[in-house]
């Protein structure tokens, strides 16, 4: 099984995913991990990413995500996601992978990412903005303060559904 866990920064993206690492044996992947030296050196310089920037760099996450499908039955892959084209891509390369929309109130993951010292505050909310709402299909959670055993069920739940074996 393969999710890809997306949704806007300080939502608890990787957060969820470490839930199905650590409760689920998933196996997980941050697609921060395949960012170009070009994402990089914009990211340094505060400048957003283009769609040429992002072209090469969902094209290198795909290959990525199918190269890790071949030896992990169970993966999570963590990654925002940002556009509804390359969430599309996705599907296209894998038809079987499970999108789930990581959702939070928004001073919650505002606080969030303040703590983060990682990131330029201008920076994410000019990411915000870009931010597509999905049409693909997709399963919602919450991730909010008091929520982790809610999550786990809910995610517990959805694995049972999926006839998913942890």
């Amino acid at each position: 099984m393969l999710f890809i866990v997306f949704g806007l920064p300080g939502a608890g993206k990787t957060y969820v995913g470490r839930l199905l690492k650590d409760e689920f044996g998933f196996y997980l992947y941050d697609g921060d991990n395949q960012l170009t030296d070009e994402m990089k050196k914009a990211l340094k310089e505060k400048k957003l990413f283009n769609d040429s920037m992002r072209d090469v760099f969902f094209q290198r996450l795909i290959n990525k995500v199918l190269q890790l499908h071949k030896t992990k039955k169970n993966l999570v892959v963590a990654q925002t996601f940002i556009k509804e084209k390359y969430r599309k891509q996705l599907l296209k390369a894998m038809p079987f992978a499970r999108f789930i929309l990581v959702q939070t109130k928004k001073v919650l993951r505002e606080k969030r990412l303040l703590q983060r010292d990682d990131l330029d505050q201008n920076y994410v909310k000019s990411m915000i903005k870009l931010f597509e709402k999905p049409t693909i299909e997709h399963l919602k959670t919450r991730n909010d303060t008091d929520g982790k055993i809610q999550l786990i069920k809910k995610l517990e739940n959805f694995l049972h559904n999926q006839k998913i074996n942890y």
